[in-house]
């Protein structure tokens, strides 16, 4: 994700691609997308790839915080952590 950081957003982006091809574990292809998209100034996108991840893991902590962030910034908070509540007791 060094080039998400340096700005080379396209270069993110194919390198994305070549990690799902390759089969990279989803998780961390997820979360790429999420920091790409948000990069991007996608903050719905960023939402609708991090859900999945949060709901299937409540405890991967870089995923949530990110969730929580982008919720804040849309001014949704509330519900995001009503989902993270929700997506806990699922797994309990």
């Amino acid at each position: 994700m060094l080039a998400v950081d340096a700005g080379r957003l396209s270069e993110a982006e194919t390198a994305l691609g070549q990690a799902e091809r390759a089969g990279a574990p989803g998780r961390d292809t997820s979360m790429g997308r999420a920091l790409l998209y948000r990069a991007e100034r996608l903050p719905e996108r960023v939402d609708r790839e991090l859900r999945p991840l949060v709901r299937s893991d409540p405890e991967f902590r870089p995923a949530v915080e990110l969730f929580l962030q982008n919720a804040r910034e849309r001014g949704s908070e509330r519900e995001a952590l009503d989902f993270l509540r929700e997506s806990s007791r699922r797994l309990s």
